[in-house]
């Protein structure tokens, strides 16, 4: 009786047999790789066909997870990663199929684009992105810092008109009314005078038929100005307009909650001023009326006197000897004010 020895397939482990066994194939003890018993010949080939390729052994830390790829380290992170159910677009859902990772992926991806376009100075792009975002991370929170820094860049770029409507959406986010106040006062005073002129968030001009126009907000009344006839100077307050007319009367329409539009009364006036929630008049004498929320202006305006130009936003006038007096402001007492050769002067 004869041995024959040879390599396991699999696994290259010695195996011997006797040589009279009966079996046909035999296991390696090393692997448990079973083959034909003639694979194990004196040359360790096999006697017919060709012996199939082995199987490598697969090991078990080898696997790959089937986990989410993770994003770089370099990713900004605003927020956290928690989010509200989001719609991805019919066409680009069905492009991701039913890859669990591709929603949140996408997600992200958009929510960083959203973020690229702010940094850039793409401000429509990134509005109209984080406005899809919805709640997802701090989208809600960048949109409004987006309107913010929309309305600041508008505002640098001597786009006066827009900036105003930008901050005037934005409520109570950081500091919209001061840089909305700037922006209007700045478009104020390059508006001529009397003839043209900004509101709250109207604005209103004089044609030359007499007729008045006036866009904008119109929510108190304030651009009812479609019947107004032979105007000769114009003023818009907060959320209400100020017409004199010809004849020295004085129209108004919009907002009356302080009878700042209270003056229908009013005659021989030679100009008009509206503030924010008062309305100041100048008469032919030089002196000034008042209406408005503030009733104590009323006396002290009483004894000004030779006035021949006013400002109701700041109580502010200028008498006939070119010095200004005021209800408080610190410009009050300046000398040498130059007066608008167009103003009707006391007699």
């Amino acid at each position: 009786m004869s041995t024959i020895q040879g390599k396991c397939k699999s696994c290259g482990a010695m195996i011997t047999i006797e040589s009279d066994s009966t079996a046909r194939t035999v296991r390696c003890k090393s692997c448990g790789y079973v083959m034909p018993i003639l694979w194990l010949s004196p040359q360790n080939v096999p006697v017919r066909g060709t012996a199939p390729k082995p199987k490598p052994e697969i090991k078990p830390e080898t696997v790959r997870q089937n986990t989410a790829p993770t994003l770089r380290n370099n990713s900004p992170k605003r927020g956290t990663a928690e989010t509200a159910p989001v719609i991805i677009p019919k066409q680009e859902a069905e492009q991701l199929g039913d890859y669990l990772e591709s929603r949140d992926l996408y997600l992200e991806c958009k929510y960083l684009l959203a973020v690229s376009c702010m940094d850039q100075g793409e401000y429509d792009k990134a509005l109209d992105k984080f406005a899809e975002l919805d709640d997802y991370n701090d989208s809600a929170e960048l949109l409004r810092e987006c309107s913010y820094q929309k309305a600041v860049h508008l505002m640098d770029e001597a786009q006066y008109a827009d900036a105003i409507s930008c901050f005037s959406d934005l409520g109570s986010y950081k500091d919209p009314e001061q840089k909305y106040l700037e922006s209007l006062e700045i478009l104020r005073s390059g508006l001529p005078s009397d003839t043209i002129c900004a509101g709250g968030s109207h604005f209103v001009a004089i044609k030359a038929d007499g007729t008045v126009l006036a866009v904008g907000d119109t929510n108190d009344g304030q651009c009812a100005t479609a019947e107004w006839r032979d105007i000769v100077a114009v003023s818009a307050g907060w959320n209400y307009t100020v017409g004199l007319k010809a004849d020295g009367t004085v129209v108004a329409v919009g907002s009356n909650g302080f009878k700042e539009c209270e003056v229908s009364e009013w005659k021989d006036m030679v100009a008009v001023s509206a503030g924010r929630e008062y309305t100041v008049g100048l008469k032919a004498d030089g002196t000034v009326v008042t209406t408005g929320y503030d009733e104590s202006l009323k006396a002290e305006l009483s004894e000004w006197e030779n006035i021949v130009e006013i400002e109701a936003r700041e109580m502010a006038a200028v008498n006939a000897d070119g010095i200004i007096v005021s209800t408080g402001s610190s410009v009050a007492g300046w000398k040498g004010i130059k007066v608008s050769a167009e103003k009707t002067q006391v007699q």
